[in-house]
């Protein structure tokens, strides 16, 4: 009679458990996860700066091979 009442209590705290062991997990995982996520970020805004520093040579060229007007 015993071994009745005690399955669920087995049930329940290895239920505890697994969940406890995938917290865990996911708390060793999540700064990775966070520093990806910043790493992507960060690769994003890199590369939109070097595009805008791509435009700016290339109108900076285009104006250097422009001739100037003498000014009087």
């Amino acid at each position: 009679m015993q071994m009745q009442v005690a399955l669920p209590y087995v049930i329940l705290y290895k239920a505890a458990f697994g969940l406890l062991v995938a917290g865990v997990a996911y708390l060793m995982i999540w700064p990775f996860r966070k520093a990806k996520r910043e790493w992507v970020a960060l690769k994003k805004h890199i590369a939109s700066i070097q595009e805008d520093l791509g435009l700016l040579r290339e109108q900076a060229e285009k104006q250097a091979s422009k001739p100037r007007k003498k000014r009087t």
